[in-house]
């Protein structure tokens, strides 16, 4: 993979955990309990499960916004 550069793509912000668009911390594991996504960086952050999210996140809105282009507020 190419590295990107985040000033020429700035919808890329840093590592959203509580994206609408990731799996939980444990998602797909053969036990259901360990986890298969460990950060690199973050310390023990652990990914919000799915059935934890009610709607998406505000860096999900921010994305999605610079994205389209779009201007206007995200409310919960």
């Amino acid at each position: 993979f190419a590295k990107v550069d985040p000033a020429k793509y700035p919808q890329y912000y840093t590592f959203d955990y509580e994206s609408v668009m990731l799996y939980g911390s444990t998602a797909f594991s053969k036990d259901g309990r360990s986890p298969t996504l460990i950060p690199i960086r973050g310390g023990k952050k652990r990914l919000t499960e799915v059935y934890h999210k009610t709607g998406m996140s505000t860096i999900d809105a921010k994305r999605i916004r610079r994205l389209y282009k779009c201007g206007g507020h995200y409310g919960k």
